[in-house]
This record gives structure tokens, C-alpha cells and sequence, in this order.
């Protein structure tokens, strides 16, 4: 049975009221052979896990989605670097742009959609595509439904909200 790593991410953000632009990301990363594992349940060592969260603010729950698997990526050690790597999210925008290489355009048409507007935080994704091509990453991003008892997607959940109220506590300073 192969090694896998599996990196779970999600995102938080409240879009409107006084709290509006306040948000966290919230990523729990896996190491070990997952073949035939039920991703729905806890299925990986605890003493192979790694997790982390913080909170923002001026943030969107995009931005916050996308944090989740670039800050996940940071904490894989050079020596993993050639274990293929599964990306869960519940982030349909996430998970198509990098299935779908959505990027390629992006990057040849001054990172406009090809609907000729702005792409949502060119920054983020650049730094993404930077990780991933840079250390020449084997990824494969998979969209897993939010909210659905799958434990490792809940668990970032709540590390997400973690950091939605560390935003919090840093706008009431």
C-alpha cells in the first residue's frame, strides 16, 4: 500500500453586519496509507496529524478556503515532497480552479476570468500555484460536501471558526 498525505481545509467568514470581513481558515493534514479508507470517519493517526488555524480580517470565506491548503502545504517537509497528495474541501471554486486548471487562463489573460473581470485574490492563488510548481507536488483536489458529518471536513469547521473568533478578538482590541 502506497503513502498518501491528506490535507482537509475549509474557510469561515460572516459577509455581513458589523462583523462583516472578519474570517478564518482551519486545515488538519494526514500522513499514512489510506487506500480503501472510509474518508467520511476519523481514519488517520493522531500522531501523524498536524493542524492549524488563524483568523482575519477583510476576508472572504474564498480567501479563507484557499488559506486553509496553502497554509497546509507549508507544514509538509521537504522529504515529503514526492508523496502524492490528496486535497479534501468543500470549496467547489477551489476544487474546480485547480481540477480544472482555471489558472491557465487566468495567468495568460492578466488574471481576468474569461469573463473579462478580475480574478478574486490573484495574490492567494499565485501563492498557491507558487507551492504546488515550485516543489513539483503530485495534487489531486477533491470536492467533499460541506456540512455533512465527514469528521476531517468538520474538523477544519471548527478550527475555521477558531479563527473567526480570533478575528473577532482582534477587531475588539
Amino acid at each position: 500500500m502506497a503513502k498518501e498525505i491528506h490535507l482537509w481545509g475549509d474557510g469561515s467568514s460572516v459577509n455581513n453586519g458589523k462583523e462583516k470581513g472578519l474570517g478564518g481558515y482551519g486545515y488538519t493534514l494526514l500522513f499514512g496509507e489510506f487506500e480503501g479508507v472510509d474518508i467520511k470517519t476519523e481514519y488517520g493517526d493522531r500522531n501523524k496529524m498536524l493542524t492549524g488555524w488563524d483568523g482575519f480580517t477583510n476576508t472572504t470565506n474564498q480567501k479563507e478556503e484557499i488559506k486553509a491548503i496553502i497554509y497546509g502545504l507549508k507544514r509538509i517537509k521537504p522529504s515529503a515532497y514526492n508523496i502524492p497528495i490528496q486535497v479534501f474541501s468543500d470549496s467547489a471554486y477551489l476544487v474546480n480552479c485547480m481540477n480544472d486548471r482555471w489558472y491557465d487562463h487566468w495567468r495568460t489573460h492578466d488574471w481576468n476570468t474569461k469573463g473579462k473581470k478580475p480574478v478574486d485574490s490573484p495574490e492567494l492563488w499565485k501563492e498557491l500555484l507558487q507551492i504546488i510548481e515550485d516543489n513539483f507536488l503530485r495534487i489531486h483536489f477533491n470536492k467533499v460536501k460541506g456540512h455533512s458529518k465527514i469528521f476531517y471536513n468538520e474538523q477544519c469547521d471548527k478550527l475555521a471558526r477558531q479563527g473567526l473568533d480570533r478575528a473577532r478578538e482582534m477587531v475588539s482590541l
